[in-house]
């Protein structure tokens, strides 16, 4: 079930898009605040049933999860299901503490849409975030570089190459190819 389909299947259709949060008072609080194009899986992480479901409707994914360590799993988690149906996906990053209901509640529906606008793909947000839990320590960098493998595999070779570049900027390495090599592991 994507709770919320039913009522936003017309305006996502429009618009080739929608926005998935995690909770149905995050859901209520989206379509009150105007984003009708808003659905959510209700207890339960995104699935292929639910992606599939998604791709009769849209081209394009936002994933508007909370901030903090459980939606960024679940953001992971989501990758693998809709990056194997050709979904496009964006990711916007809550601050710390925040879900959707609340940051709308305090910043409003025109801080949100802006979110929106600039939300990086998904495979830039978790190079980020992969960076930025990577600490100091060359060990634990190495490893985060590492564990990107796997996602930058499920890409094109172009994309591949320009995320390589990316990864070695963020997590602060010069030599790309040293990069590249541990993404291979």
């Amino acid at each position: 079930v994507l709770y919320g389909l039913h009522e936003g299947r017309v305006p996502i259709r429009r618009g080739g898009w929608v926005v998935v949060c995690e909770g149905n008072f995050d859901l209520v609080k989206l379509h009150q605040g105007g984003f009708d194009n808003a659905v959510a899986p209700l207890g339960t992480s995104l699935t292929e049933d639910h992606a599939k479901l998604l791709k009769r409707f849209a081209e394009r994914v936002v994933l508007l999860f909370d901030g903090d360590a459980a939606g960024g799993r679940a953001v992971r988690k989501s990758y693998d299901v809709l990056q194997k149906y050709g979904l496009s996906t964006q990711v916007v990053t809550l601050p710390p503490g925040d879900d959707p209901d609340t940051f709308l509640t305090r910043e409003g529906n025109e801080a949100l849409q802006r979110q929106i606008d600039a939300a990086p793909g998904i495979v830039e947000h978790l190079i980020d975030a992969a960076a930025a839990g990577a600490g100091r320590d060359a060990s634990e960098k190495a490893r985060a570089i590492a564990e990107l493998g796997p996602i930058l595999m499920k890409v094109s070779p172009v994309e591949a190459r320009l995320h390589v570049e990316r990864v070695a900027r963020k997590f602060g390495v010069r030599d790309v190819d040293a990069v590249r090599q541990q993404l291979r592991r």
